[in-house]
């Protein structure tokens, strides 16, 4: 009877997955999930900065992103860009290649990969992010205003169709002048 029970949970389980509800037991949401190649998800990964942290043009600040590895890679690669507020960046931001078009966003932080089994880190200059970031100095017009630390995972090879997709998680801060 524990087989045929396990055996059901499983199945309901892989069920829920391959029809866009994530992993419930990783807790991952997805917003829509086709089979088709550059699917957006929506992933709540950066842990630091926060939403209330305020940041000087010109200083560090804290940078920590937890990759989703929905698709269960043992690397999983992503950029990080500064973009305009006053709104969150959706799919709809970006372009066909999963990335922001020049002029939509303030400044771009890196590419970067990240173990997600405990492999061996790859070498520079794709490997691990920085602990910390710099705000760029902007243009005054965007002190006290909002803008918004944007990361876009590549997930390789999704099961079932094994097509790319992409996570986009964000977090809005208050960029400061220096002084």
């Amino acid at each position: 009877m524990r087989a045929s029970l396990l055996s059901s949970i499983l199945a309901a389980i892989a069920s829920l997955a391959s029809a866009g509800y994530g992993s419930p037991l990783l807790g991952q949401g997805v917003v829509h999930r086709q089979a088709e190649e550059g699917v957006i998800r929506a992933f709540d990964g950066i842990s630091e900065p926060t939403n209330v942290s305020i940041i000087a043009g010109g200083s560090s600040f804290s940078f920590l992103y937890e990759a989703a590895n929905s698709c269960f890679n043992g690397y999983s690669p992503f950029n990080v860009w500064l973009v305009p507020g006053p709104n969150p960046p959706t799919g709809d931001s970006l372009n066909s290649t999963a990335e922001f078009s020049p002029g939509d966003y303030l400044a771009y932080f890196g590419s970067y990969v990240v173990s997600t089994f405990n492999f061996p880190p790859l070498p520079e200059p794709t490997g691990p992010p920085p602990a910390t970031l710099t705000m760029p100095v902007l243009d005054p017009s965007f002190v006290g205003e909002t803008v918004y630390i944007a990361v876009v995972e590549t997930l390789i090879g999704c099961y079932p169709d094994r097509n790319d997709e992409y996570g986009l998680s964000s977090v809005g801060v208050t960029y400061t002048d220096s002084d």
